[in-house]
């Protein structure tokens, strides 16, 4: 019994340290990729917004986005942030596809 209860307790703390990292993930995307979208439709953007690789995109995305989720107490209203969740995805390769064939090949 007490080896059940240890294997669920590693599985259970490998299970947040994935969503954690999912999650820094997703924000560190959208900053790179809203700063990198700031300067394709205005390349005289300058100042803090767009320095450091989107780095006040991501607190923005964490004041206004992730923390009044992190704030719910049921899970299952999150429901309906999927669909947004999936424009995000899409906008997202849409961007980097755009600017990948503007820029020309790597090599």
């Amino acid at each position: 019994m007490m080896q059940f209860v240890y294997m669920q307790f590693i599985t259970e703390v490998s299970i947040v340290v994935l969503m954690v990292g999912t999650l820094v993930g997703g924000i560190t995307q959208i900053g790179e990729a809203g700063a990198t979208a700031i300067l394709y439709f205005n390349p005289n953007v300058t100042g803090p917004i767009v320095n450091g690789s989107g780095r006040v995109l991501m607190v923005i995305f964490v004041i206004c986005i992730v923390a009044p989720l992190c704030a719910l107490r049921n899970c299952a209203k999150l429901s309906h942030i999927y669909i947004s969740c999936k424009l995000r995805h899409a906008c997202t390769l849409l961007l980097v596809n755009s600017l990948s064939r503007m820029s020309g090949p790597l090599l």
